[in-house]
């Protein structure tokens, strides 16, 4: 069988890309290869941003950018414009999956057995309101940055008038203070001196 081969795709803040880190590394204990840049690929994640108009721009363009380029493979939308605007996302052609956050750490399991002859895009799009449990990729120590991001929180209970977030990540979450001090163990094992945490 042959090793099947994916990229990401990140728009937006720190924790889209530390939560993109974390899928390319349980991609690869899964045994798929990341792709490199123009590579052809089997799979194409688009984590994506809504947090102003302009980035909910860039998500589509990004979208389409990549089943341009990757017209053989299955293209996944996720992050928060996935999670917000997922009827938008649907007009797109050439998507296969839409996943919001409530089911972004479920991708790589999803897509070990994922049917590509569906008709329209599968939506898996929880309500991130009722998110009560922080829950993380495993910590990505990939060792592309000096400084790796370790995501300890997600959300905000603010709902300021101008902001998308409490929608698109739900209410504030946070890891454990314990689980934080075995994942700073973890990067330090790794060989890294500092950390940038991030929510």
């Amino acid at each position: 069988m042959a090793i099947k081969k994916f990229c990401i795709t990140t728009l937006g803040c720190k924790v889209n890309q530390c939560e993109s880190e974390g899928l390319v590394k349980r991609f690869q204990e899964m045994g798929w290869k990341q792709a490199r840049d123009g590579q052809p690929c089997d799979l194409c994640i688009v984590n994506t941003c809504s947090v102003t108009q302009k980035a909910a721009m860039q998500s589509r363009q990004a979208l389409r950018q990549v089943i341009r380029a990757n017209p053989e493979a299955n293209i996944v939308a996720t992050g928060c414009y996935a999670q917000t605007a997922a009827d938008e996302i649907k007009k797109i052609d050439g998507i296969q999956a839409i996943i919001g956050h409530t089911h972004k750490c479920d991708i790589p399991d999803m897509m070990s057995s994922f049917n590509t002859s569906v008709s329209e895009p599968v939506c898996a799009i929880g309500d991130i309101r009722n998110e009560k449990v922080f829950k993380s990729l495993a910590t990505a120590a990939t060792g592309q940055r000096s400084r790796p991001f370790l995501k300890i929180q997600d959300g905000c209970n603010a709902f300021c008038s101008y902001c998308i977030v409490p929608y698109a990540r739900g209410r504030s979450r946070s890891m454990p203070s314990d689980q934080v001090l075995h994942q700073m163990q973890a990067l330090k094992k790794c060989g890294f001196h500092e950390a940038v945490l991030t929510g």
